[in-house]
């Protein structure tokens, strides 16, 4: 998309242009979200079976050379109101528990560590896959919109018999607007409901995931002189 202006300031014509790029790639790291969820009557209960498989859960993957980070989130604990149609009211249900956590590994490792994070008694909710911030890509993509921008102005020169000159301005829109600038943080993810898949009601750990392209997107606003053939 383009947008053209001109204006006359001291005899020098200007074209307003909008560059703009995408391209994939592959990812260089994976996060394996995890939730931890359990229902009792006792309360305390709940709470001891949860902290002990969220140790075990760290203790497996803390030190793991396969792994780049972990992180896990804040115990939650509620109660269930039950609605009894007998009494008409509403009375105190099975206590909640759960815990989230979440896992970086670099991307060639996922399947190795999600074959691990499935024997324990937690939930796979989903999994994202990203590129670093170094990533080449990044500077590719920028590189090719202010290409894009330069091929517009370009155009718009040659419908006006002029000739494109000088850069005036270069602008990143995504740098004055966070909920545009998310769209192109480079991250791609894939949901995942796992239910049990052996006879004993626990999860197989022969499990791959294709690693999937990671999209990476650059627009560029652009002001050029133009001149006179």
């Amino acid at each position: 998309m383009s947008e053209m202006s001109t204006s006359q300031t001291k005899s020098t014509a200007t074209v307003s242009v909008r560059g703009f790029s995408r391209s994939s790639t592959e990812p260089d790291w994976a996060r394996i979200s995890v939730e931890y969820r359990r229902r009792s009557v006792d309360r305390d209960a709940a709470v001891q079976y949860a902290s002990e498989a969220v140790q075990n859960f760290r203790d497996d993957f803390a030190s793991s050379d396969l792994v780049r980070s972990l992180t896990i989130g804040q115990l939650s604990v509620s109660r269930e109101r039950v609605y009894n149609d007998e009494t008409r009211v509403y009375e105190d249900g099975l206590w909640g528990v759960s815990v989230t956590g979440r896992l970086e590994v670099d991307a060639r490792n996922l399947n190795d560590v999600l074959g691990g994070v499935v024997i324990h008694p937690l939930e796979v909710d989903y999994v994202s896959w990203g590129i670093d911030d170094d990533n080449p890509l990044y500077r590719k993509v920028r590189r090719a919109a202010v290409r894009n921008a330069r091929e517009a102005a370009e155009d718009f020169a040659d419908g006006a018999s002029m000739q494109v000159g000088d850069v005036i301005a270069l602008a990143d829109p995504e740098l004055l607007d966070t909920a545009i600038r998310a769209q192109f943080d480079g991250v791609e993810s894939m949901p995942m409901e796992m239910a049990p898949t052996d006879e004993s009601g626990g999860y197989s750990p022969d499990i791959s995931l294709d690693p999937q392209p990671v999209y990476v997107s650059a627009t560029v606003e652009a002001v050029f002189e133009l001149r006179q053939r």
